[in-house]
């Protein structure tokens, strides 16, 4: 078995903590509000712009990850593999109910374009 590399693991969790924290922020209700006031009837178009930062600041991750070609840290075997099973089919209906929760064009943006966004007074 190869030696695991843990500097790129590191990398790699640094790097997604990174995003994960500009994803969270540019959803903030701070920031938010403060975007509502600086582009006034141009806020709706945010989450479209929020949409497109947050796919182009995953690239760069997606791509080290891809690169790193470590060998796994974790294995699924035998019946284990029941277990992973559960969890994706979990996670399938998990994004399911998800997906009939939530208006899809309200997530992509699509919505406040066409019927604008209430700005506070």
């Amino acid at each position: 078995m190869e030696s695991i590399n843990i500097t790129k693991y590191l990398i790699l969790s640094l790097l997604l903590i990174l995003w994960c924290g500009l994803h969270s922020a540019m959803i903030s209700i701070s920031v938010t509000e403060y975007f509502k006031k600086f582009l006034g009837s141009n806020y709706r178009f945010y989450r479209v712009f929020f949409n497109l930062i947050s796919i182009l600041t995953l690239i760069p991750v997606a791509l080290f990850a891809h690169s790193a070609q470590t060998p796994a840290i974790f294995q699924w075997s035998g019946y284990m593999r029941l277990g992973q099973a559960l969890i994706l089919g979990l996670a399938v209906w998990f994004f399911f109910l998800g997906w009939r929760h939530y208006d899809i064009r309200q997530v992509i943006g699509i919505k406040q374009i066409r019927e604008g966004v209430p700005l506070p007074n």
